[in-house]
């Protein structure tokens, strides 16, 4: 019977585990620290000038976000909690929240498939709130970062966008 236990309980778990660290060996928080600059944007019009400083450690990202100007007000909402000024991402699936203009955003990120992926919402502001995701990812070279942004308005509208960042400077 202890043999038994061994086999079917023990080795399956180290199994597990082993697979687990091979697996987040490739996705780590510290792949997407650096300087990233907004090389182009499709579906939303982004904030001009739009940078990310990404510090990183243990299972967080710090990414503090700058821009020189926002450019079309109408699109702003599809970026709350990307543009704005520090947003503190546990890779864990901790909540946590984030005041983003008349909005507080909650989120929760954890990985998938080598990508950070962010479950948000936001409170309810004149009637109108806001769900969807982030999904961030970095290239194999490292030299670019790509959110893909989804987002679902209380009224059931859907907005897609994606951000292209190019990296300006890598962050050991």
């Amino acid at each position: 019977m202890g043999r038994l236990v061994w086999v079917c309980v023990v080795v399956p778990l180290v199994v597990l585990s082993g697979c687990s660290r091979h697996g987040k060996a490739e996705a780590t928080p510290e792949k997407f620290a650096g300087d990233w600059v907004l090389d182009r944007s499709f579906g939303v019009s982004a904030p001009e000038g739009l940078t990310q400083n990404v510090r990183a450690g243990g299972d967080r990202l710090e990414i503090q976000s700058h821009c020189t100007r926002q450019v079309d007000h109408r699109y702003v909402l599809i970026l709350a909690g990307l543009t704005t000024p520090e947003l503190v991402i546990d890779t864990t699936g901790r909540s946590s929240s984030v005041q983003a203009g008349p909005f507080v955003i909650r989120y929760m990120s954890g990985w998938q498939k080598g990508r950070v992926v962010t479950y948000w919402s936001t409170s309810s502001f004149m009637g109108t709130s806001y769900h969807g995701t982030w999904q961030r990812s970095v290239s194999d070279d490292g030299a670019t970062q790509v959110v893909d942004i989804d987002t679902t308005a209380s009224d059931g509208q859907v907005s897609r966008a994606r951000l292209i960042f190019r990296r300006v400077r890598r962050v050991s």
